[in-house]
């Protein structure tokens, strides 16, 4: 039960943490770099959570997969939410950007 606690924790620290910083940067210029970025602190700021939580075990593919199902889905509902906002399709190239920083935050905590 302990460890729902945590990860529930977790969950509101990220999203008001993260949250913010892709809010602050949110130009067009800068837009995918922040999905980029957001996205792979994410889920490597989620992985070291779990690693925290158990420091006995590996990251596993279980915790890789939610981690990064976690923000691909955060990411899906923003570009949602942008373009129910500007009325406009959901922009692939941040979708991308998006899947590149889970990839890379996957590949961030890679242990050897």
């Amino acid at each position: 039960m302990r460890s729902y606690r945590y990860i529930g924790s977790l969950l509101v620290v990220w999203m008001i943490c993260f949250g913010e910083v892709a809010i602050a940067v949110d130009t067009p210029q800068t837009d995918k770099a922040a999905h980029f970025a957001v996205s792979s602190l994410g889920v490597a700021t989620t992985l070291k959570f779990f690693q925290w939580l158990h420091p006995e075990k590996k990251v596993t593919g279980t915790a890789r997969f939610i981690a990064s199902s976690l923000l691909l889905s955060l990411g899906a509902a923003k570009e949602i939410d942008d373009a129910t906002k500007q009325k406009a399709l959901i922009d692939a190239g941040d979708m991308a950007a998006n899947i590149g920083g889970v990839i890379y935050g996957n590949f961030l905590m890679i242990e050897f």
